[in-house]
């Protein structure tokens, strides 16, 4: 199944959303970043933890483009969106949105296919 476990989700972190934003929640992600590194004893990758928050935002703001809806769970600093009145199907829905993507440019899906090596455009 396209997706596999990214269906699973109930929520998509994110700081510094589109979302976010229209509902007044105004974390940063350098705040968010502080927040993290000194809650994992900065046994995690910096400079990972710097892209996936510093790209969060962006990411939520694209799935908005691409027509899906959200608003933030009801937790303490609010950073998790999903799907209104349905968070437990916002995995599914976020696959969905990005199968629909792939097929519009017409990617070709290979399943049972092995990988031995991962090819990187260099433009």
């Amino acid at each position: 199944m396209l997706g596999g476990m990214g269906r699973m989700p109930a929520g998509l972190f994110a700081v510094e959303s589109p979302t976010q934003k229209r509902l007044g929640i105004l974390h940063t992600a350098d705040e968010l970043f502080k927040i993290h590194m000194t809650q994992s004893v900065w046994m995690c990758d910096a400079r990972l933890v710097r892209t996936w928050l510093s790209g969060s935002a962006e990411l939520v703001g694209w799935l908005e483009d691409k027509g899906m809806v959200f608003n933030v769970a009801d937790e303490p600093l609010k950073l998790v969106h999903q799907i209104p009145g349905k968070p437990l199907k916002t995995g599914n829905a976020i696959v969905n949105t990005l199968v629909e993507e792939c097929e519009k440019r017409n990617v070709q899906f290979l399943s049972e296919a092995s990988a031995h090596k991962i090819l990187v455009d260099a433009g």
